[in-house]
């Protein structure tokens, strides 16, 4: 319907890890939404963005967190990833090292690397 904008709601982003995204890591509808305990690492500014009620809020993490109370948990990090295509290992590391994990993605050690060879 035109001009009816975003209905989605009670969506829930929690515990990712955001790297490099090129326009938005996160972009929710409306704010009948949740994100937490995301990390974000190299972002470009305006990274996390309300498209509804129009204009869109193009956002930092600090402004996420005060204007909405979301990503109390949430951080920005140095991190970085490589993606080894030729052997399909995912390797990262994180600065400094975290007490907690990010979906499933162990990040106590500062970093790890891992197998993501579907065959098996």
């Amino acid at each position: 319907m035109a001009g009816r904008g975003g209905t989605a709601r009670a969506q829930s982003v929690t515990d990712n890890i955001f790297i490099d995204c090129r326009k938005h890591a996160i972009e929710l509808p409306n704010a009948h939404n949740h994100t937490d305990g995301n990390l974000f690492a190299q972002m470009p500014s305006g990274f996390l963005k309300l498209t509804n009620p129009p204009p869109a809020l193009l956002l930092d993490l600090k402004a996420w967190q005060e204007y909405f109370g979301w990503e109390a948990q949430g951080k920005k990090v140095k991190a970085r990833a490589v993606l080894h295509t030729d052997e399909l290992r995912l390797e990262w590391t994180t600065k400094p090292a975290f007490d907690r994990d990010a979906g499933p993605f162990s990040l106590r050690n500062g970093g790890r690397e891992i197998d993501i060879d579907p065959r098996q």
